[in-house]
């Protein structure tokens, strides 16, 4: 586990003495996760109301969590070009984005099987399947496809910043 760090530094005339807290992985992967988190809150809702309106399931299955994980990684890739840890940060930052973006799904596969909804997310039979479905092969879905697209992302950001250079 990691602990808090303070960094004491002067200002540059050397006179009063600066703190500065070093922001541990998990605060900064917490601080990059929580915008995409709520965007994936708006992406399940288009789901589940595009299932709602009867929209053809091709049309439907384009709006989703697991192709905004995509976008994640790659924004996240070329966000952590210069960070001291970046597959750390961009690995953690994913897998806290997966677990986050996986509650509202768990939600609505309780309000589609409690009212006979009928959308994909009532396809599990219990909170069991939901649950490990969810936050165990959803989650680790995500955290593969997302990673790898950061890490190539990451890569190319790295490698055509230093052919301008």
């Amino acid at each position: 586990m990691e602990t808090e760090v303070l960094i004491i530094s002067h200002k540059d005339d050397g006179s009063h003495p600066i703190q500065e807290k070093i922001p541990t992985l998990f605060e900064k992967a917490w601080k990059l996760a929580r915008w995409p988190a709520f965007i994936s809150v708006f992406v399940t809702l288009a789901r589940f109301f595009s299932e709602r309106a009867r929209l053809p399931s091709g049309v439907s299955f384009l709006v989703g969590i697991f192709w905004l994980t995509l976008f994640v990684g790659i924004y996240l890739g070329m966000r952590l070009t210069e960070d001291e840890r970046p597959y750390g940060t961009l690995f953690l930052t994913i897998a806290v984005f997966a677990v986050l973006s996986r509650l509202p799904v768990v939600v609505l596969w309780w309000v589609t099987k409690t009212f006979g909804l009928g959308t994909h997310y009532d396809v599990f039979e219990g909170w069991a399947q939901a649950l490990g479905a969810q936050f165990v092969i959803g989650v680790a879905l995500q955290v593969i496809s997302g990673g790898i697209m950061g890490i190539i992302a990451l890569h190319l950001k790295r490698r055509l910043t230093e052919e301008l250079s």
